[in-house]
């Protein structure tokens, strides 16, 4: 029977659809993988760990676990660390270069846990966000929401740089796609 419930939907394609990209990029060359582009976070690798980046902050956020702060000398603020060692929003830092394999290793944990995290509680219970000088209260199915449209959004832009950089043809990443490839009765 095809899934209905909306978060097992999004969940299930934002890990298919990542997964497709990556394996996408596996027989790029090095070059290819992390050219610069106008767009998103700049390169192919960059975006791809930036969704990933995402995924895991918002997974933490979830299973209620703490900010990790990790001080950076070359940085005026500390560096904000995940579960799984990835800092947030440090996708161009060198130290956080990862190969297209590393990045689907990366994903299956981050997924994993993701999944895990969101179907702990009810989407209607509210988590908090904090950052260093505020913190937010959202609902979890509001998060749910808003991580799975952000790798949808982010997904395009690697599209669109998969494109520029010659992969023909393009990996499926719609719900669309994973309804009729996976999904389908």
């Amino acid at each position: 029977m095809p899934t209905s419930q909306p978060v097992e939907v999004l969940l299930a394609t934002n890990r298919w659809a990542t997964q497709n990209l990556i394996e996408a990029c596996q027989d790029l060359p090095v070059e290819k993988f992390h050219q610069e582009f106008v767009l998103g976070p700049g390169s192919l690798h960059h975006t791809l760990l930036h969704i990933l980046e995402s995924m895991q902050h918002w997974a933490d956020v979830l299973a209620g676990r703490e900010v990790q702060f990790e001080e950076d000398p070359d940085q005026p603020y500390p560096r904000m660390v995940g579960s799984f060692g990835i800092v947030y929003f440090g996708s161009s830092l060198p130290d956080q270069q990862r190969s297209p394999q590393q990045l689907l290793e990366l994903l299956n944990r981050i997924a994993d846990d993701l999944e895990s995290s969101a179907r702990t509680r009810s989407i209607d219970e509210t988590v908090t966000w904090r950052s260093a000088e505020q913190s937010f209260s959202f609902a979890r199915g509001g998060v749910l929401t808003h991580v799975t449209t952000h790798g949808t959004h982010h997904r395009a832009q690697c599209l669109n740089m998969l494109r520029h950089v010659g992969v023909d043809p393009l990996p499926s990443s719609s719900v669309h796609e994973w309804m009729m490839t996976v999904d389908h009765p």
